[in-house]
């Protein structure tokens, strides 16, 4: 959903999913993507594809783009979209993040802001199965990132102490990105 050029598609064709696909409601971003060799890129908008039949829906950077009103829709789409044991994998803004204000205000059209533990409530009032949500914590891919992962685990270790402290919760992503995981039940 909102692939953008397309990174995401190629990827995982590269990775042997060769029916990976992609949609994008930008004509810049799919000529981009077309550009760049990635021809699984559509020109559209996300509710055509989802009238079919997935094992696995990403919306990596997308959710917050939609309208409050627009999201429990979106989620009652996805649910009906995936086949039995089929996953939604979304990636978006923190909404508690001290730093939550980096990407929702970082870019205009952001229309809706999530934590966790609202992902947690839309998905489960949709009808998915299982429910977890992760940090989305930077990625070791050479010497500089391994040095930012590092700190970054100490800065989040504090921020979580701080967060305890006030308020007893222990289990609280304060990572800007959070990764939430919504499954299908297996059986319909």
């Amino acid at each position: 959903m909102g692939c953008g050029q397309g990174a995401i598609v190629q990827a995982l064709i590269d990775e042997g999913y060769l029916a990976a696909q992609g949609v994008d409601r930008s004509p810049e971003q799919v000529d981009l993507a077309h550009r760049r060799g990635v021809r699984a890129v559509t020109l559209g908008d996300y509710s055509g594809k989802l009238r079919e039949r997935w094992d696995v829906v990403l919306a990596f950077d997308f959710v917050e783009h939609l309208a409050p009103s627009a999201v429990l829709p979106f989620f009652d789409q996805v649910l009906a979209a995936l086949n039995p044991g089929g996953i939604l994998i979304a990636r978006m803004p923190n909404a508690v993040s001290p730093f939550a204000g980096l990407y929702q205000h970082g870019d205009f059209t952001h229309r809706t802001v999530m934590s966790p533990r609202s992902f947690g409530q839309v998905a489960r009032a949709a009808g998915f199965d299982s429910v977890k949500c992760q940090a989305s914590n930077p990625v070791v891919h050479g010497p500089k990132s391994a040095l930012r992962a590092i700190l970054w685990a100490m800065i989040s270790l504090g921020l979580k102490a701080s967060v305890a402290a006030e308020t007893g919760h222990t289990k609280v992503i304060v990572s800007t990105n959070f990764l939430g995981i919504a499954r299908k039940a297996a059986a319909e």
